[in-house]
């Protein structure tokens, strides 16, 4: 007997549960939003539900599966079988899988071949479901077969467990109503030849089967749809189409998602082994774009690189290049272990080589990053100083546009389980953590170095004792942060913070966060008020803040978007702000226009913006053949005069940016910036803005303005004073708290707190005398941004200042710089807003259609915290619980914008930081698929906290990044490659993107056992649940039955069937959480 959970009530008392039959019927998640499931005749689900409140409207979906559609837009069944063919008679030999076609002439359960080899056997199966007067009567009276084939074929029909042999009539009794499993299996084929089955109840003439009768029972998803209302969907909501040229491999040879954009994709033939394993090899974009994929052999000696010492290395079968879609190719060589150990990429006579060497265990020993020439850029040694500490030593090489020749060092000493106690970072900051018993992060005390005459920073936590939630965050003994939660639902209700100060939440009926809600205490202000309306789908439609204070303060924000779901236009109109009393803006994706001096046809359909309008302004944005912005006639970059033109070095990365302030950039290692400079266009008023970065951080940042020059030194949450190169004082200090909120402390100055909105941008900053005194600060409503990150104000151009500022996506921690052009600096790059593009290519191929749009066109919908792709699950959720809850990137400040391998770094201190805010990972784990709303940062954060769900629409937001087709085409691919296992890198792809495995690892998190994961009966392998004692679990008895048909609440001999417990969840994209 198999048992299944019906309900599991966490320590809170808050409770999941589950309404069942054969099938999963709908759950109940903690917040009481329901999700139900609909399935077709083989237990497949074909339609989900939710989740949402009762009596409200949500997200509603539907799946077609094994469908073709016809010229004339209309759906049928795949006709054909499955089939495992064998290189020689008897089932013998190599064997591969193959879709046969049905022969149209002989009916829905028949084939025919020809072109074979002289003498091979195959297994066709599929899944036969006859229409319910014929099935009713061959239940009762039994039914009639008859196999036919050409000469030779020695063949055979299996169905209902009876053999029945060639050209001998056959009548099988007992078999049940609805589908049934059915085989022919040739025990010896020729060149060509042919079989049917023909069928019948008994008493009733033979005849051959329909079309719409048999299929092969692949579960192929061919129509994926939604009630995303777009302009120009069918009157049921956008739909994405799966094509599959071959659909035994499973891989999409094509899609379209909405606003009609195909992507292409091909595959090698997938023959085993002789260098041809069914992989990738080339996607062409909606706008014609390709990019190729090449494989190292199967078994092959590969010289590495000079820059990485040369040597032979062995390959096997790994991605040897990849020619991108703007020319540049990614070549990559591996070591026996499949690790990376060089990886060059070219373009247009530029290269940059990357090297890395390991320790026995695997660990990253050595790295280089070198230039076209061969000098060296930066480079990093790891010592292990002891079995627990280690140091890093990271140098700047000739090459860096930086400091040459200077280096930085870092130590790091962790406890026998890994985690962090201790370090200290390259400006001299020591930090030291404390746990719990539970692994949560008691304190987290930092000190700076000699020189700062600042006192150390201790942020201590405590955690409910009911469950382990975050409960409250003091800084330096004073209760800084209190989190309080809803008890019927376990989502954060309120945060308070010092000196009156508190900010409430509340939730749309579908889930994403509905409303902020900040308490002031101040007479101008009132409570602060943003609010935003979304569609049943989940798309944002319309947003309004407003204060109820004296100053009256009002922004109301509308959206629209087209028929691809990318963001059309955008109209804001403000009372009693900084910014003008309406701006609007409009996007456009058509085709280039005529007068651009390069060609690229489908620039907007590859997602890169052709057009637009500002506050009625129309302007034009050219990108070249490579994809690259060419020019632009916007006004926020050419202030209305001649179009502004852009230039790139060999490797994709802006150079130049004409306009009203014309921008030039200088480069160090990846899409690192070293140095940002923009000026009037006579060179007056310039503000230059220069970052020393090691190892993927920023060390020390200077700006040069008219109001003189600044530097600070980011350590940690200090922000340190430099003189000649010595820290002689302390400039600021700024950490974060829950709620994405960051405390900045200005030396001789009042503390303020600034707190996000529903969009993860600031909304208001105010004084928090309690957290440190000083001169009085101002309370004011924060500068206001348009979808894209536009400034709505105008931005001076004499600022002095070389602090970070966190304004869009303050709660993000995303670093806006000095300057009108406001570039946002992110981990992987830098983007820059009056454009609404990236200023370097993605650094993760198959990111998306094109290689710089920002989120695919809807800032609104998407946000994109790392710069590596708004699709980046693993990061955006990371990143997006820990910054929001205040204890991780927000904490920091500035210090982090390092490249990914910081990230992953980083997160393993966050995850011991956050402790009891974890759960709420699993909650969010819905978000990891979706393009989570712009709120997420904040949501995520506070859904973590809670340990509770998060909006789970996105999951159905077909086509808003293009570029997962590619990537989860090749997860697929790799993940029935063994010849790609070696190769480390492409490993974690799979890992990353195949959903399934994520959600049945979740659904043990979540029951404390297997379950019906595993197939095996009356086992349940006992797993540590982090609250076991705690959790209250209800349980049922899941009978289990036989039959020769279909089953569809189990996988078993002779059947169909999804394992549902698992598989419905991934569908509708929601999950059943509790610790």
């Amino acid at each position: 007997m198999t048992w299944r959970v019906l309900s599991s009530t966490d320590p809170a008392g808050l409770t999941v549960s589950a309404s069942t039959g054969p099938t999963l019927r709908s759950t109940t998640d903690k917040a009481g939003r329901v999700t139900t499931y609909g399935y077709d005749d083989l237990g497949q689900v074909t339609s989900v539900s939710g989740p949402v409140e009762p009596g409200a409207e949500g997200l509603r979906s539907a799946t077609q599966r094994d469908t073709t559609r016809t010229a004339g837009g209309d759906d049928k069944p795949l006709a054909g079988l499955r089939a495992v063919v064998f290189a020689q008679p008897n089932f013998l030999g190599g064997s591969r899988s193959q879709y046969l076609p049905a022969d149209p002439d002989r009916g829905s359960l028949s084939a025919s071949w020809s072109g074979r080899p002289a003498t091979f056997s195959g297994q066709a199966a599929g899944v036969w479901n006859p229409d319910d007067s014929d099935d009713a009567a061959g239940h009762a009276d039994g039914w009639r077969f008859l196999l036919t084939a050409s000469g030779g074929s020695d063949a055979e029909l299996v169905v209902g467990g009876n053999l029945c042999a060639e050209n001998v009539p056959c009548t099988v009794s007992g078999l049940p109503t609805g589908p049934k499993a059915v085989r022919v299996q040739l025990r010896r084929a020729g060149t060509s030849g042919w079989f049917q089955v023909t069928a019948a109840p008994v008493g009733r003439p033979l005849v051959v089967l329909p079309s719409t009768e048999v299929g092969p029972g692949y579960g192929l998803t061919t129509v994926a749809g939604s009630n995303d209302d777009l302009p120009g969907a069918p009157a049921a909501g956008a739909q994405t189409l799966y094509k599959y040229a071959d659909p035994a491999s499973s891989i999409p040879s094509s899609t379209v998602t909405p606003g009609g954009l195909a992507t292409a994709l091909a595959h090698e033939a997938g023959a085993t082994g002789n260098n041809d394993w069914g992989r990738l090899t080339s996607t062409t974009t909606p706008g014609g774009r390709v990019s190729a994929t090449a494989y190292w052999d199967d078994n092959v000696d590969a010289t590495l690189p000079a820059p990485c010492g040369g040597g032979t290395q062995r390959q096997s079968g790994q991605v040897r290049s990849v020619t991108l879609v703007d020319g540049r190719v990614v070549q990559s060589w591996f070591d026996l272990r499949g690790q990376e150990r060089a990886t060059v990429i070219t373009g247009d006579g530029l290269s940059q080589t990357y090297c890395t060497s390991y320790f026995a265990d695997g660990a990253v020993a050595t790295t280089g990053v070198f230039d076209t020439a061969g000098d060296l850029i930066e480079s990093s040694a790891t010592t292990r100083v002891s079995p627990l500490t280690t140091s890093l030593l990271v140098t700047h090489g000739p090459a860096a546009p930086v400091n040459p020749g200077t280096s930085v060092t870092t130590t790091s000493t962790v406890d026998l389980r890994g985690r962090d106690v201790s370090s200290t970072d390259a400006a001299g900051s020591t930090t030291t953590v404390e746990y719990d018993v539970l692994g949560n992060v008691t304190s987290r005390t930092t000190t700076p170095p000699a020189g700062s005459g600042s006192p150390a920073l201790v942020v201590a936590s405590t955690y409910r004792a009911e469950d382990g939630r975050l409960a409250t965050v003091s800084v330096n003994g004073v209760i800084a942060a209190t989190v309080l939660y809803d008890p019927t639902s376990g989502r954060v209700s309120r945060i308070t913070y010092p000196n009156g100060i508190r900010t409430g939440y509340s939730w749309q009926p579908n889930g994403p966060l509905g409303s902020v809600a900040v308490v002031t205490g101040i007479a101008d202000l009132g409570t602060v008020t943003e609010r935003r309306t979304v569609s049943a789908f989940g798309r944002v439609e319309s947003s309004v803040a407003r204060t109820s204070g004296m100053l009256a303060f009002s922004e109301q924000r509308g959206y629209q978007y087209d028929a691809a779901g990318r963001l059309a236009s955008a109209v804001i109109s403000t009372t009693n702000g900084s910014a003008p009393a309406a701006a609007s803006f409009a996007y456009g994706y058509g085709a280039q226009n005529a007068g651009c001096p390069t060609g690229y046809a489908g620039a907007g359909k590859d997602g890169l913006r052709t057009s637009g309008r500002v506050n009625g302004t129309a302007y034009v944005v050219c990108h070249d053949s490579l994809g690259r912005l060419s020019s632009t006639t916007s006004p926020l970059v050419t202030g209305g005069g001649d179009p502004a033109s852009a230039t790139h070095d060999g490797l994709g990365r802006l150079l130049t940016l004409g306009g009203a302030r014309p921008l030039s950039l200088t480069w160090g290692v990846g899409g690192s910036v070293a140095v940002i400079d923009e000026s009037d266009a006579g060179g007056g008023h310039s503000v230059t803005t220069t970052l020393d970065e090691y190892g993927g951080e920023i060390l020390d940042q200077t700006v040069l303005s008219d109001a003189g020059t600044d530097t600070v030194r980011l350590s940690g949450p200090f922000r340190l004073r430099l003189t000649s190169g010595e820290v002689t004082g302390t400039a600021s200090l700024q950490y974060g708290l829950p709620g994405g909120a960051t405390v900045t402390l200005t030396t001789g100055s009042e503390a303020t707190l600034s707190l996000p909105g529903v969009d993860g941008s600031a909304l208001v900053t105010l004084p928090v005398p309690s957290l440190g005194a000083g001169t009085s600060a101002t309370a004011s409503i924060a500068g206001r941004f348009g979808p894209y990150g536009e400034p709505l104000a105008d931005i001076p151009t004499d600022t002095g200042s070389a602090l970070p500022a966190y304004t869009w996506k303050a709660s993000a921690r995303q670093q806006t710089m000095a300057g009108t052009s406001s570039i946002t600096l992110l981990p992987a790059r830098a983007y820059a807003p009056l454009v609404g593009e990236f200023l370097s290519p993605d650094p993760v191929p198959d990111a998306a259609s094109n290689l710089y749009a920002y989120t695919d066109g809807d800032p609104v919908n998407q946000s994109d915290p790392t710069g590596g792709s708004s699709d980046d699950s693993s990061l955006t959720i990371v990143t997006g619980v820990l910054s929001a809850a205040g204890l991780f990137g927000s904490m920091w400040g500035g210090y982090a914008i390092g490249r990914y391998k910081e990230l992953a770094r980083f997160a393993g201190w966050g995850a011991s930081v956050a402790g009891a805010l974890m759960a709420g990972v699993n909650a969010s784990l819905a978000a990891k698929s979706q393009n989570a709303d712009n709120g997420a940062t904040v949501a995520i954060g506070l859904a973590a906290a809670a340990g509770s769900g998060v909006a789970s629409y996105g999951s159905y937001r077909f086509g808003v990044n293009r570029g997962r087709v590619v990537r989860n085409a090749r997860a697929a691919q790799l993940g029935r490659d063994r010849q790609a296992q070696n190769s480390l890198k492409q490993q974690t792809k799979v890992q990353k993107f195949t959903r399934r495995g994520l959600e049945a690892t979740e659904r043990v998190k979540t029951e404390g056992y297997m379950g019906a994961v595993t197939n095996d009966r009356n086992v349940k392998a006992m797993v540590q649940s982090k609250y076991e004692p705690n959790v209250v679990i209800r349980e049922e008895p899941l009978s289990t039955r036989y039959s020769s048909g279909i089953d569809g609440s189990r996988r078993g001999s002779g059947s169909v069937s999804d394992d549902l417990d698992n598989l419905s969840m991934m569908q509708g994209g929601s999950f059943v959480g509790s610790e």
